[in-house]
């Protein structure tokens, strides 16, 4: 994948269909060029196959297409599932699926879809080792990237001043609730790396599930 600079992200996007299934995707972002990327953290590889893939893309596909548009202005899409494991069972620390023509590889067809698998137990001397050790380390001290590293510890230091705020009876309950909807937003922010479902978040924090999935619907980093 070429150095990119990100325009936009959104957390938990709803792709809509009228005609069938709809699609909730972890991350849609878009580059300056135009092209979407399409980002799933899959903790159970049965949820991760290639069709899903070829589902999602399907998706964005329809949405972003816009009436009157020619087929050839759709933009170029990356589906990204980073996965609890070796989907492929390989050794490889990521998998490209592209679309090629037979016994002419010399030929590139333009597809403008791109399928790609991370082994998120790939812990290589690389960048994308790196960031793969990131994704599941507890400790912020031991991360690689400043940048995740920065809002692991805002994260954890907002969970610990959250235990010693509720310690003390003069904060009302409407201070407890935006407190709570501070810490909620900052897990769907995160990414969600725990992969919690929305009825653990609201009975972990004592919320409604409603306002869990309002807070998750308003997220746009």
């Amino acid at each position: 994948m070429p150095t990119l600079k990100v325009k936009t992200v959104t957390i938990q996007q709803r792709l809509l269909n009228t005609q069938g299934h709809e699609g909730v995707v972890d991350v849609l972002a878009t580059d300056e060029e135009g092209k979407l990327y399409n980002i799933e953290i899959q903790n159970d590889m049965s949820e991760a196959p290639p069709k899903r893939g070829r589902y999602y893309n399907s998706l964005l596909d329809t949405n972003f297409l816009e009436e009157g548009k020619p087929y050839s202005s759709l933009p170029e899409t990356y589906i990204i599932f980073i996965t609890r494991g070796d989907y492929f069972k390989r050794g490889e620390a990521k998998y490209e699926i592209e679309m090629f023509v037979n016994n002419h590889f010399d030929i590139n067809p333009n597809y403008g879809v791109h399928l790609i698998y991370v082994n998120g137990d790939y812990r290589g001397d690389d960048d994308l080792g790196n960031l793969m050790k990131d994704f599941c380390c507890n400790n912020p001290d031991d991360m690689c990237y400043n940048e995740i590293k920065e809002k692991a510890r805002r994260i954890k230091d907002i969970g610990e001043g959250y235990d010693m705020r509720l310690q003390h009876s003069k904060l009302s309950q409407e201070y407890l609730i935006e407190d709570r909807k501070e810490l909620i937003e900052d897990i769907f922010t995160n990414g969600n790396s725990l992969n919690l479902s929305d009825e653990q978040i609201a009975s972990a924090f004592q919320l409604p599930i409603k306002l869990v999935q309002e807070i998750k619907e308003s997220i746009k980093v």
